[in-house]
């Protein structure tokens, strides 16, 4: 058996730099096109790579010296949870894309 993405213990685990890739994204939304109000779909908390995108995100904008806003972070929620996360995003928060946010990361 071998896990694809999850860390099992005992499992060889075949796994992608999650940290790195989520800060190259953010990065090149900031730099290429201008964003700087990210919404951020989170991932499971138990999740180690959903974490390490997470975190890379939280560095990006304190890097760049862009304010963290708790309103444009979901909770973090399953993977299969995207219409979930939507509704979070602009239901319950009445938050406008293209006024409250630029882009979604995810």
């Amino acid at each position: 058996m071998i896990s694809l993405a999850q860390i099992v213990a005992g499992v060889p685990t075949v796994a992608i730099d999650s940290y790195t890739g989520m800060r190259e994204e953010v990065v090149h939304l900031i730099e290429v096109h201008g964003f700087r109000k990210l919404a951020f779909i989170r991932g499971p908390v138990n999740h180690f790579f959903a974490q390490e995108r997470y975190r890379a995100y939280t560095d990006v904008l304190a890097t760049y010296d862009i304010p963290f806003v708790l309103e444009l972070v979901t909770r973090p929620l399953n993977w299969e949870a995207g219409d979930e996360a939507a509704r979070q995003c602009w239901m319950k928060t009445r938050l406008r894309p293209g006024v409250d946010f630029d882009a979604v990361v995810a």
